[in-house]
């Protein structure tokens, strides 16, 4: 017997979670208000990270969803990939929020999520209209 399924929302995720349910057999009926893509991925790209993300159990979804993308892109035929694996850059002058920073750093080795430290010339020289407080030294 086929499964029937329905799925809310045709941006990058709901549309990659149709897209498997189908090649897994299934009939999967696609529901959105708008267009596809018009919604939250229109504005995020649908964004995929793990860091921040809060308690350990919801860390590990979205790692595991990063996974998943990794999976899918290497099977794809798509002509150019949409998964680029950039991470953020942040910056922490001051030193409350640094302590902050430092904090999460922590967290995230801890869950083996991968991360580096980068100098101010480093960030400067991959963003040079990036303008920093000259006062600032750290």
């Amino acid at each position: 017997m086929t499964q029937r399924i329905a799925v809310i929302g045709a941006g990058v995720l709901g549309l990659s979670v149709a897209r498997m349910l189908a090649l897994q057999g299934a009939q999967v009926t696609l529901f959105d208000k708008g267009a596809p893509g018009a919604g939250t991925s229109q504005i995020s790209f649908a964004w995929v990270n793990a860091n921040g993300k809060s308690p350990e159990s919801y860390h590990r979804l979205n790692a595991a969803g990063i996974e998943a993308h990794k999976r899918l892109q290497q099977i794809s035929r798509a002509p150019a990939p949409w998964l680029l694996e950039t991470g953020t850059w942040e910056w922490a002058a001051e030193p409350a929020i640094q302590a902050e920073l430092e904090k999460r750093l922590t967290k995230l080795t801890v869950l083996g999520y991968p991360w580096r430290t980068v100098t101010r010339e480093a960030l400067l020289a991959h963003f040079p209209e990036l303008r920093l407080d000259s006062r600032i030294q750290q």
